[in-house]
This record gives C-alpha cells, sequence and structure tokens, in this order.
C-alpha cells in the first residue's frame, strides 16, 4: 500500500515537472523568436525549443496510459502554473486534447525551419516563431485551465496569434481577406458569444472555478441555461468550422502557411470539441435538446462539407471542407454522448 501511494505520488510529481517545463520551453522559444528576429538560427532555436516541449507533453501522455494499463485509472493532477498562478487540471478529456496538442506541436515544429525557407523574402522568422510557439501554448493552456477567466483570455491568445499566422504572407491580398474574414468571424461569432456566457456564469455563481460553478449550477433558472447553451453553441461552433459559421475556413486554409493550416484543422479546431464538451457536458448539466441541435449540425456539417470538397479543385480549400465535413462527424459522436449521458442521469 505504502509503495503504490509513493508510486502516486511520484508520478504526480514527474508530471507536473514536466508540464512544467514544457511551457517554460515555450516560453524560451516566444523569447528566443522576439530577441533574434530574424535569420535561420531563430527558425531552427525555435523548432527545437517547440519540439522538445512536444516530447515532454508525450512523456506525460506516456505516463498517464501506463496508469491507464497497470492501475485501470488516469492519474488526475491538479496544480498552478509558476508566477501566473493559473489554475490547471489534467483529467481524461483534456488527456485527449494534449495528445492531439503534442503530436501536431512536434510534427509541425519539425517541418517548420525547411518549410519557411519559403517565406525567406518576408524574413521576421524570429517573429514567426514566436507566434507559432504562442498559438502551440495556448491551446494546451486552454485544455488545461480549470478557471473560466483563464480560459477566455487564452481562447483570444489562440485566436489573435493564429490570425497573425494566417496573415503573414501579408503581400498578397486575398490573405489579407482571409484574414480580417477570420478576425471579424472569431471576435463576433466566437469570442463574443463565450465572453457573455462566461462573465453570467461568473455572476450568477459568484466563481470563477469550473468545479464550484459545476456545483452551484443547479441555481440558475431553466430560461438562464437556455441562453448559455445558446452562447457556447455558437461560440464552439464558429472556431470547430461547423456549418453554418464555416466559411471562414476554406479561405484561411489557402492563406496560412502550411505549419499553421496543419494547426488549424489539426488541433485549433478540436480545442474548440473540447470546450463544447467542458461546458455542455461537464459545467452545465446534459440536456438532451442540445443533443438535437448539435446532432443537426453535425449532420448539416458532415454533408455540405464533402459536397463542396467533391468539387474543389485546390488542394488547400479541398482539406478545409473536408475539415469541415470531418467535423460533422465528431460532433454527431458529441450528440450521441449527449442522449447517452441525458438517459443515465434522467
Amino acid at each position: 500500500m505504502v509503495s503504490v501511494l509513493w508510486g502516486s505520488i511520484l508520478s504526480d510529481k514527474m508530471i507536473v515537472a514536466l508540464l512544467n517545463y514544457s511551457l517554460i520551453l515555450f516560453v524560451i522559444a516566444i523569447l528566443a523568436g522576439l530577441i533574434l528576429r530574424e535569420g535561420k538560427k531563430a527558425s531552427y532555436l525555435g523548432s527545437i525549443l517547440t519540439c522538445t516541449a512536444s516530447i515532454l507533453l508525450l512523456t506525460i501522455v506516456f505516463i498517464e496510459t501506463i496508469s491507464l494499463l497497470t492501475k485501470g485509472m488516469i492519474i488526475t493532477v491538479s496544480t498552478a502554473v509558476p508566477l501566473i498562478n493559473m489554475p490547471i487540471r489534467i483529467d481524461g478529456l483534456s488527456l485527449v486534447l494534449i495528445t492531439v496538442i503534442a503530436l501536431l506541436g512536434l510534427a509541425s515544429s519539425l517541418y517548420t525551419p525547411r518549410y519557411m525557407e519559403y517565406y525567406e523574402k518576408l524574413a521576421r522568422e524570429g517573429y514567426f516563431i514566436a507566434l507559432f510557439s504562442t498559438f502551440i501554448a495556448s491551446m494546451l493552456l486552454i485544455v488545461l485551465t480549470s478557471d473560466i477567466i483563464w480560459f477566455i483570455f487564452m481562447w483570444e491568445v489562440m485566436t489573435f496569434s493564429s490570425y497573425l499566422l494566417i496573415i503573414w504572407e501579408y503581400v498578397e491580398e486575398y490573405v489579407m481577406k482571409a484574414g480580417w474574414k477570420y478576425f471579424v468571424t472569431m471576435h463576433f461569432l466566437s469570442t463574443l458569444p463565450l465572453m457573455i456566457g462566461i462573465i453570467a456564469l461568473w455572476e450568477t455563481t459568484g466563481s470563477t472555478s469550473m468545479d464550484v460553478i459545476s456545483a452551484r449550477i443547479s441555481r440558475l433558472p431553466t430560461e438562464l441555461l437556455a441562453i448559455l447553451y445558446t452562447l457556447f453553441i455558437i461560440g464552439f461552433c464558429s472556431k470547430a468550422g461547423v456549418v453554418p459559421i464555416h466559411f471562414w475556413l476554406p479561405d484561411a486554409h489557402p492563406a496560412a502557411p502550411s505549419n499553421v493550416s496543419a494547426l488549424l484543422s489539426g488541433a485549433m479546431v478540436k480545442v474548440a470539441v473540447y470546450g463544447l464538451l467542458r461546458y455542455c457536458c461537464y459545467i452545465l448539466p446534459v440536456n438532451m435538446i442540445v443533443g438535437y441541435v448539435v446532432a443537426s449540425l453535425g449532420t448539416l456539417s458532415l454533408t455540405i462539407g464533402i459536397l463542396y470538397a467533391l468539387k474543389e479543385t485546390d488542394t488547400k480549400r479541398l482539406l478545409a471542407y473536408s475539415t469541415i465535413s470531418h467535423m460533422g462527424y465528431i460532433w454527431l459522436g458529441l450528440a450521441q454522448e449527449l442522449f447517452c449521458l441525458a438517459r443515465v442521469i434522467s
């Protein structure tokens, strides 16, 4: 018994240490990019740092997988980010997203130095690495934080850094148009609804902790819950590129550098799925009607996405519509989970 407990403590400390080291490496990569500014040295150094940070995150996933296979459960870790005191928690849901972000972060970071030689005429490689590392780190902190204010803050960091990466080739008119469409759509149809919903949760429950809000959510009237569900569905639907708020994605994909496009489709839209699950299943009570709405949006998205993909000749736009279609399948899966949970609870 003592040895099992001691092993658990060591695993907890190891996971916290690995997480802290990975965040420190992201910060160093950002600072290195800002200091070096230009040249291949900035690109290669930043990529090495982000690759190493991603490997540390995958080590956490490995430790958690071993725990799941040997003990039948993952190690739930609650701690805080040093200096800024951001409360974070690793649980089963966040672990899935950590895996996705770490794998794509590693792959895209390995690809970045050689690929960015294509943009050599624009220089500013250091600034790109700083934004690239900020983008990955912000997605990571979104799925880790257990505080709703930190959640919306990192959501905006993710949105703004991804916007600057999308318009990297700013000399092209179509790039600036795509970036502007993304910027306006994300702020009015994603950040704004989420911010209103989060502020409403804070004001009505008197807490910013997700656990405390979940415990006090039963006090809220049905009408307010309906408004919150609507706000969160709109906010996360926009970021996920789900129909009908998908129109930014086919333009953002061709405009962004390919390593950024990989993160947009592979990671960022999945972070929106995480948000929907976290807020509509873990914080707010599970609702059958929400399941029907999510299923309808998923069906619409997978159908329209695949029909538009079939007629596309541009590779990046085809991949964008493929992403929209695949998000439809994911939202159908989420709807199935909502149905099952609602029946179990009722």
